[in-house]
């Protein structure tokens, strides 16, 4: 087939799980997630299941130039690195250093929740959850880039940054954080320009960034919640809210290998996802003097795992009353149940099965994946000794042939469909043809 490149049929190697597995504390050493092929599946089959049938998007890969892909495969070999790292030790609540917070997240993670917990210290502290202006003209950043959009961001935020932040108490030495889904994508380049201008030897601000992760088929399955959002039909051009996709050129790193519309709305999350760890490991690659804190959500929605967080970074001791609160309260947000409960019923697996596919049809270009280790669920761990972060546990090992007979028998709802003729096999029937819409850089 003319364009299309060769798939070995050597069965690619499964996670490796030892016999009993014993669960190590995270963040740890995990082998990458990889699909075995199926004995079976030969090249066509896989070739008409992962790609498109008449060859991948290699308009849209043609658009990405090679120092741009070079930089892709440094960034996911650094998000290996990043999987392994032991959280630091943070500063002690007496460094001579006014404190900051902010926070690394690709929304529905637990932002808000992160918020409840930073302000049950009982140190001099403001937590601000997405404060206005939140998305800072993101959907300009989209059409035009950062660099031609920076005036105008910062015109728009840094005035309410720099008032929120030195109003937070007349206390000198007060912590300030600001936790948001949207600074790694709206306001980083900012935040780090303004620390550049008043504080160039690190004398005066100590800033934490706090990691905030989640289990991955929770965070697809709350972003199918957002009717107005991820659709195979929205003009990239007219792309809303604080999310964007693959097609998005002048801000996605990671290329798309099909053009818009040829997906459903799963695919167009998972790029999103995968995209945004790229992001996370550029940003740390171009800080590296900031301090790294990660974390899973899973942990911190527990009593003990906020009262850990707060120790690990140094905000102890916390107010009684609201741990007590943070214990009996709910959800501050529950996308799910309450727009769309009959997601609910979608296992797990399913969106974990997706992923793996999503990611071993990059393998197939040679387009590597960043590390995803919140595609691992995780649970407490099993030990008496100082409390330690959640273990994460091994994924299924599933053939692609597995995979595809999960996918048919648990059709997930809010999945829009792709609106181009081309269906991958798991999508069920074929929709009624429609032109595709041009992917074009713009």
């Amino acid at each position: 087939m003319p364009g299309m490149p060769s798939i070995s049929r050597s069965p690619l190697p499964p996670p490796v799980v030892p016999d009993n597995p014993q669960p190590e504390p995270y963040p740890h050493t995990m082998p990458s997630p990889s699909l075995a092929a199926d004995t079976v599946l030969d090249e066509e089959l896989v070739r008409d299941t992962w790609l498109k049938r008449d060859g991948y998007s290699s308009e849209a890969l043609a658009l990405v130039p090679e120092e741009q892909l070079n930089e892709i495969r440094r960034l996911a070999l650094f998000t290996q690195a990043l999987a392994v790292a032991p959280n630091p030790q943070l500063p002690s609540p007496a460094t001579p250093k006014r404190r900051l917070i902010i926070a690394l997240s690709t929304g529905h993670t637990g932002t808000m929740w992160l918020v409840r917990v930073l302000r049950c210290t009982m140190q001099t502290m403001r937590a601000e959850h997405e404060p206005k202006p939140s998305l800072v003209s993101f959907h300009q950043v989209l059409l035009h880039g950062l660099p031609d959009t920076f005036k105008l961001r910062r015109d728009e935020k840094w005035p309410a940054f720099l008032s929120m932040m030195n109003n937070a108490t007349a206390a000198d030495g007060s912590i300030y954080a600001e936790i948001s889904h949207m600074f790694i994508k709206s306001w980083a380049d900012l935040f780090a320009n303004w620390l550049a201008e008043v504080d160039p030897m690190g004398e005066r601000y100590d800033v934490t960034v706090v990691h905030l992760r989640r289990y991955l088929p929770h965070v697809i399955r709350s972003f199918l919640t957002d009717k107005s959002s991820w659709h195979p039909r929205t003009d990239v051009k007219t792309w809303s809210g604080g999310e964007y996709t693959l097609h998005h050129r002048n801000f996605a790193l990671l290329p798309p290998v099909y053009e818009h519309g040829e997906e459903d709305s799963i695919d167009e999350i998972l790029g999103y996802l995968h995209d945004m760890e790229l992001q996370f490991a550029r940003f740390q690659l171009q800080y590296p003097h900031f301090t790294y804190y990660q974390v899973r959500a899973e942990e911190l929605f527990t009593v003990p795992g906020a009262r850990r967080v707060l120790g690990d970074l140094g905000l102890l001791p916390a107010e009684p009353r609201c741990i007590t609160i943070l214990g009996t309260a709910r959800p501050v947000n529950q996308h799910v149940s309450w727009k769309g409960p009959e997601l609910l019923e979608v296992p797990p697996e399913v969106f974990v099965a997706r992923t793996l596919l999503y990611q071993h049809r990059y393998a197939a270009l040679g387009i590597p994946m960043p590390l995803m280790p919140q595609l691992h669920p995780v649970v407490a761990c099993n030990t008496t000794a100082t409390p330690v972060a959640w273990c994460p546990q091994p994924l299924p090992h599933l053939t692609v042939g597995a995979a595809l007979d999960l996918l048919a028998a648990n059709p997930v709802a809010r999945n829009f469909q792709p609106v181009a003729p081309f269906v991958p096999r798991w999508n069920g029937p074929t929709p009624s043809p429609s032109r595709s819409p041009h992917y074009t850089k713009w």
